[in-house]
């Protein structure tokens, strides 16, 4: 049986900071807060203690990911590079592909890369070609029971391997589709579309794929699906936070004007997110990173983010925009709770000791990751944060 306890840390729970206090796991399943000291001792030093970071919309990072033909090398390596960035659980985005549910389904099959990765989430198929983005044409069809079967017949661990769907409202046939998402407890998501307020409010209590970003916006004569998370206290969102994909008053606004315990800190990130400026590829064609997002480079089309959500987080924070707890209820626990992970996303008893460690400025010094029952796995930052 493997024992820990860390002492002399600041836990930071879902609504408090408890300070100078211990943390005890066996088989890297939270047991008690403030106990008996047993096990392997490991001191804090009144570092933060904080809930692993989920990231549910990422596409790579580190050099890695970002392609539908991913390697489990390579899907191993991006799991180990965001890992020394705190961020300890994620769902690997994509446009609708079978062949990449095929090699995604093959490396997470009875393999510990299913307790990092969450599962696929799929921008698409079902969404509008105005709003497309940076996603492939052949990607994009119209609602398709038959294809969205064929996708949901892919499982791992007896659930559909996709976990979010992005679809658009306003498209005739979704009321179908968003139906069989439901019935297979696939989290919908209204995005990649030109739909208004009143066509996602036929739909209440889903998800919106990067607010603001692909869909229409708060226009004054006629209100877009961004609209909808201000209205509709039930639905969660996305947000990416680099400054660069949504302006950052408005990013301010939307995060002190709508409650956090709705709001998920997503990358968007391609693979270079991470690590700066750079040149690659992605579905094929050239990309390039100016550090803080990333573009084709034959149009300069924006399609993702080169920022971490550890990185934003923190700029949130040093920006009072967010509190600590605020900052992990963003970055774990709501995307917990999308994704269906009912094990992880906050500090408490008979959780998964997914942790991090964190000095004053936030940065990542520790990461504390359950992999099985009986296993845990302690790995220093390997401080390349930019």
């Amino acid at each position: 049986m493997d024992k820990y306890t860390i002492i002399n840390a600041n836990i930071v729970l879902s609504n408090k900071i408890i300070e100078k206090s211990s943390l005890y796991v066996v088989d890297g399943i939270i047991m008690d807060i403030n106990g008996e000291v047993q096990g392997d001792v490991i001191d804090a030093k009144e570092m933060y203690l904080a809930p692993g970071m989920i990231d549910m919309h990422i596409h790579g990072a580190g050099g890695f990911g970002s392609d539908l033909n991913i390697s489990k090398d390579n899907l191993s390596a991006m799991v180990s590079f965001l890992e020394s960035k705190g961020i300890t659980t994620f769902a690997l985005a994509s446009c609708a592909s079978i062949n990449f549910l095929e090699r995604m389904k093959g490396h997470l099959d009875l393999s510990t890369l299913s307790e990092y990765v969450a599962g696929v989430y799929f921008e698409g198929p079902f969404i509008n070609v105005e709003k497309k983005g940076g996603l492939p044409l052949d990607s994009i069809c119209n609602p398709d029971k038959e294809y969205l079967e064929k996708i949901l017949s892919y499982k791992v661990n007896g659930r559909p391997l996709v976990k979010v769907m992005t679809v658009a409202p306003e498209l005739e046939g979704i009321d179908e589709i968003i139906q069989i998402l439901n019935q297979n407890k696939v989290k919908v998501s209204f995005g990649h579309s030109m739909a208004s307020f009143k066509d996602a409010m036929k739909y209440p209590s889903n998800h919106v794929t990067h607010l603001y970003n692909a869909q229409r916006g708060l226009d004054h004569k006629k209100a877009g699906l961004a609209l909808y998370p201000f209205i509709d206290k039930t639905a969660t969102y996305e947000l990416i936070c680099d400054g660069v994909h949504v302006d950052q008053d408005l990013v301010d606004f939307t995060l002190t004007t709508i409650k956090p315990n709705r709001h998920c800190l997503i990358s968007d990130g391609m693979s270079f997110c991470g690590l700066g400026k750079g040149n690659g590829k992605y579905l094929g064609k050239d990309i390039y990173s100016d550090g803080k997002a990333c573009y084709y480079t034959d149009n300069n089309v924006l399609i993702g983010s080169a920022c971490l959500i550890s990185e934003t987080g923190k700029n949130l924070v040093k920006r009072n925009i967010l509190t600590i707890p605020e900052l992990f209820i963003s970055a774990s626990l709501n995307p917990a709770r999308v994704l269906g992970l009912n094990d992880r996303g906050q500090i408490k008893k008979g959780l998964r000791a997914d942790l991090i460690m964190l000095d004053e400025e936030l940065n990542i010094q520790r990461v504390f990751k359950a992999i099985n029952p009986g296993m845990k796995m302690l790995s220093e930052c390997s401080r390349c944060c930019p």
